[in-house]
């Protein structure tokens, strides 16, 4: 279902900070060149350190088609974790909410302007459904055993050389993983 998009990014920066009580009044907002339709779309409406950041829009995707919503990849907010989940859009009929833990009590966390919020993945919703897991011991599949073995002494192989050149001044990456 091709790759990840992002929210467009916030309007304006928030700074949210917990106190560490679980009420939704334990999370202070401040916000910074904020237009008033952004600072009506962030909220504290769950408690226990969480910062919601509502969409003003519905997604709709086709019959048996949800989003994965979660936090951006590669993308750090430190002092916050963001929440994941599968949302069954082929249904829905209201907004949902990214939304953010904070990790840390009294310590801010800060959203900037032009940061994204989240990484909407369009997911097969009986994937999920229909995969069964199995747990089998590695020993099973001499094959797959060679090929790790293979890939880990190729690996060994490349970091010896990198750290080799690196010693000797000279600029190399590692390109045979």
């Amino acid at each position: 279902f091709g790759t990840p998009r992002t929210s467009r990014p916030t309007p304006g920066g928030v700074r949210a900070t917990w106190n560490g009580k679980p009420e939704p009044a334990g999370v202070t907002l401040a916000f910074s060149d904020a237009p008033d339709h952004f600072r009506a779309q962030v909220g504290t409406n769950f408690g226990c350190g969480i910062v919601s950041f509502a969409f003003p829009w519905v997604f709709r995707t086709p019959p048996g088609v949800g989003l994965l919503v979660r936090g951006v990849p590669n993308h750090d907010v430190p002092n916050a974790v963001p929440c994941e989940g599968v949302v069954e859009t082929d249904w829905a009929t209201q907004a949902f909410t990214m939304n953010y833990r904070i990790s840390a009590r009294n310590r801010p966390v800060y959203f900037k302007p032009g940061d994204p919020v989240c990484a909407l993945t369009p997911i097969a919703l009986d994937l999920l459904e229909d995969l069964e897991p199995r747990r089998v011991p590695i020993a099973e599949d001499p094959e797959m055993v060679r090929e790790m073995e293979a890939f880990q002494r190729r690996k060994r192989e490349s970091a010896a050389g990198f750290d080799a050149r690196k010693a000797a001044g000279e600029d190399y990456k590692p390109t045979d993983w």
